[in-house]
Formats: C-alpha cells, structure tokens, sequence
C-alpha cells in the first residue's frame, strides 16, 4: 500500500500524530507554566501590601506598554524563516538574539521614560526599566523556542518555555 502521506518543509510526513503530540507537549507546557503562575501568585500575594500591589501593577502596566520594542515582530518572523530552513540558521538566530537585546534595552530607556514623563514617584521610575532589564532573559528564551516551533518541535519548545518560567 502506497503511502499518501505529504511531507511538510522538514521532510517529515504531515500527519495526525504528529499534530496528536505537538498538541500534546503545549497542552503540558501550558499546564506546567499555569501551576507556576498560581504558584508566583501566591508567594506574592502573602509578602505583598496593598501599597507594593499598586506600584507592581504600575511597572507592569509600563512594561507591557514597551513590550512592542522587544519583539519587532520576531515572534512571527523567525517561525517562518525556521521552517523555510535557512542554510544560515546559525547566523539568523544569533541576529534574532542580538535584536532581542536591543530591543530589551531601547524598551527599558522608553519604560524610563515614560514613567518619569507619567510624574510616577522615584521607585516607579527606577523600577520600570529595570523590570524590562530582568525580563532580558525571557525575552533571549522565546527566540528559541520559536526557532523550535518553526522546526516542528513542539516537546523543546514546551520544556524552553516552562524552564525559562521557573
């Protein structure tokens, strides 16, 4: 019997299994990071106050406006450029890396920036940038698991992103 499978980009045959465990490893990924996220909720909910909550929400407010510096798009992009597979994949990743970089700094000056031009008190305003800065490292994580996602694989991408989350 002839096989009349197709094989997607990556020369893999497309098939449902192959969706039944991509599916699969995110749907344990999300499980994973939603446990540490109650567990992250809990631990700051009993050493928080009611002042520390507000300041929190203001640097993250901030943070999440400034967000767009980091990405540039990228999230999109280099799935795609990863499943056209790039013979200069090596090269495409570590400029995807240096972008990230970059664009983490360019959005701690703009997080800065804001926050002073807001009138926010002094905390915020030395707080803002530097909660953009500690999100460095998860911003460097995500370019790799999306260059695993353009790869078809689903299970590093899955484990990338819980192990960037703890």
């Amino acid at each position: 019997m002839k096989d009349v499978t197709t094989p997607n980009v990556l020369g893999r045959p497309k098939n449902g299994g192959v969706l039944f465990r991509n599916v699969m490893h995110l749907g344990m990924g999300q499980v994973a990071t939603t446990a540490l996220g109650f567990v992250l909720t809990a631990a700051i909910g009993r050493s928080f106050g009611p002042s520390d909550f507000g300041i929190l929400y203001t640097i993250l407010t901030v943070c999440g406006f400034v967000a767009f510096a980091i990405d540039w798009g990228q999230s999109t992009y280099v799935v795609r450029e990863m499943a056209r597979g790039r013979s200069d994949e090596a090269e495409f990743i570590g400029s995807a890396l240096l972008i990230g970089t970059v664009g983490s700094v360019c959005a701690a000056a703009l997080a800065g920036a804001i926050a002073l031009a807001s009138g926010y008190d002094p905390r915020v305003v030395s707080l803002a940038p530097l909660a953009v800065l500690v999100g460095l490292p998860s911003s460097l994580y995500l370019r790799f698991g999306y260059v695993f996602r353009g790869r078809d694989e689903m299970g590093l991408d899955a484990m990338v992103i819980v192990i960037g989350k703890a």
